[in-house]
């Protein structure tokens, strides 16, 4: 093989390597459903699944996410809104999970 082909072979290696799995594909994400789905299983494994979730949103807010907490709200409190308001939207039910998780959140932890 010549030097073009093997510049053609690296170039086709480097360009399908270097792209990453695109963490946007639907099939990749969780939506409010199978949150909702997952939040609401009377297993030890899910509801710590849940709350991890749950967490992983609170760690993200930022001070601009009009979402506060009082200083006696819990954790089993945030995820228990959650669970509660994802299962009975069918709207948030539709989303990506995370962003339903914020909306929840917002809805039920405003700043005032």
């Amino acid at each position: 093989m010549g030097t073009v082909g093997k510049m053609v072979i690296a170039t086709i290696v480097a360009v399908t390597f270097s792209s990453p799995l695109r963490a946007l594909e639907a099939s990749m994400q969780l939506t409010g459903a199978g949150f909702s789905e997952a939040c609401t299983r009377l297993n030890e494994s899910w509801i710590s699944f849940c709350n991890g979730y749950v967490q992983a949103i609170v760690d993200t807010l930022a001070v601009d996410d009009d979402i506060c907490f009082s200083s006696d709200t819990t954790r089993t409190d945030i995820v228990t809104a959650v669970e509660q308001q994802i299962t009975s939207s069918t709207q948030l039910q539709a989303r990506n999970a995370a962003e339903a998780v914020r909306t929840a959140m917002a809805s039920s932890f405003p700043c005032r």
